[in-house]
């Protein structure tokens, strides 16, 4: 079991519990020391497998914009994806805490926290009918070269997954802004804008590697999805607990030939995507459990 999570899953980083079925954790230190420690204890009480996620680990790529990062056993880094490198186009990025993603010290544990804010692009998203860009962080990629020209296909979710998710959970803070835009920002009366997290588990073995902005929701291919329902304002650190409604079976032969793929995805404007959202809007979030069975 331990192979298993060390070899397949890219879900182990600095500053956090990995919790294994016998009972025992994996804990990884937020000191900086040159090497990770790692400490076995026995707690009962814990029977399933718990990856936990704490935002604690990122770089500012070039003085521009921050990246949030995974470390695995094996020290390969696996990186979370965001759109933070098309904001670059907007003109609009004059220092890495004006990006829409970001990091914040209001964590509910450790050092930092995961910061998404939906930014102004300025008169250049205005003429493009791209006038706001929501914070956003999801395991997958961002291809920045098609984002201007197909935004909604340079977003490839998933990454090859080889447990069985249950629930996702964690904490959060939600602020909406003042002013609700559409595409063409004309202000919508009356509309509020709110965050969206979810998580979605697909079949890789039609050979779709992938799924897109274009059918997150809609792909023939995707097993089991876990939404927030509400996505409304939250002072204080709010725990979210949400279980994944499987629609299709979940089948161990496909598990065994990681034939499963999996996202979260955190974002500060639900209909983000479509560039409709309010400036301001932002998001925090932190202490994100994945719960699986085997």
């Amino acid at each position: 079991m331990i192979s298993l999570f060390i070899t397949i899953l890219p879900i182990q980083a600095q500053g956090f519990r990995v919790y294994l079925n016998n009972g025992s954790y994996i804990s990884y230190s937020k000191e900086e020391v040159d090497s990770i420690v790692f400490y076995n204890e026995t707690n009962n009480d814990i029977n399933e497998n718990i990856i936990k996620y704490s935002f604690e680990t990122y770089d500012i790529k070039n003085n521009t914009y921050a990246i949030f990062y995974e470390v695995t056993n094996n020290q390969e880094r696996v990186d979370w994806a965001s759109g933070n490198s098309a904001f670059t186009f907007s003109g609009c990025g004059t220092s890495p805490d004006v990006y829409p993603t970001y990091f914040t010290d209001d964590s509910k544990e450790g050092n930092t926290a995961l910061k998404l804010e939906t930014r102004s692009t300025g008169e250049w998203g205005k003429n493009l009918k791209k006038p706001i860009a929501a914070g956003n962080l999801f395991l997958g990629n961002f291809i920045t070269t098609t984002s201007l020209t197909n935004p909604l296909r340079a977003t490839r979710f998933g990454k090859p997954f080889a447990l069985k998710p249950e629930t996702l959970k964690g904490w959060y803070k939600y602020s909406p802004g003042i002013s609700f835009t559409d595409k063409n920002n004309d202000i919508i009366a009356d509309k509020t804008d709110e965050m969206d997290i979810y998580a979605i588990l697909f079949d890789t073995s039609n050979g779709n590697e992938y799924l897109t902005g274009e059918n997150i929701f809609t792909s023939p291919d995707i097993v089991a999805i876990a939404r927030i329902e509400n996505g409304q304002s939250a002072e204080e650190y709010t725990e979210f607990s949400i279980d994944f409604d499987y629609i299709q079976e979940y089948d161990i032969d496909k598990q065994k030939n990681n034939k499963y793929s999996l996202t979260i995805v955190f974002s500060s404007s639900k209909n983000g995507h479509l560039f409709e959202g309010a400036t301001g809007s932002t998001l925090i979030i932190d202490e994100v459990e994945l719960i699986c069975s085997e």
